[in-house]
């Protein structure tokens, strides 16, 4: 399989955007996050570390890990608030 060659820019274009992509709707879970009353919030929390102990049944590569955990953390810190 032929490799496609990518310059520099296209690659840094690509990768701001997919950032941006992934930023947009982490923005909102975590403003929806803080709008739930407390008990809902320690629901949604429990379940999130729940589907996320799961996830460690898997293999998963030290940057994947550390990928899930930085996306995580907004969404957990935003329910940690309301006393999730």
């Amino acid at each position: 399989m032929p490799i496609i060659a990518v310059s520099p820019e296209v690659l840094e274009t690509t990768t701001a955007a997919l950032e941006a992509r992934l930023d947009v709707p982490s923005i909102a879970l975590q403003e929806i996050a803080r709008a739930l009353p407390p008990a809902q919030a320690a629901q949604v929390a429990g379940a999130v570390r729940q589907r996320v102990a799961a996830l460690a049944d898997r293999p998963m590569s030290p940057a994947v890990d550390e990928a899930v955990t930085a996306e995580l953390a907004p969404l957990l810190a935003a329910l940690r608030a309301l006393g999730a």
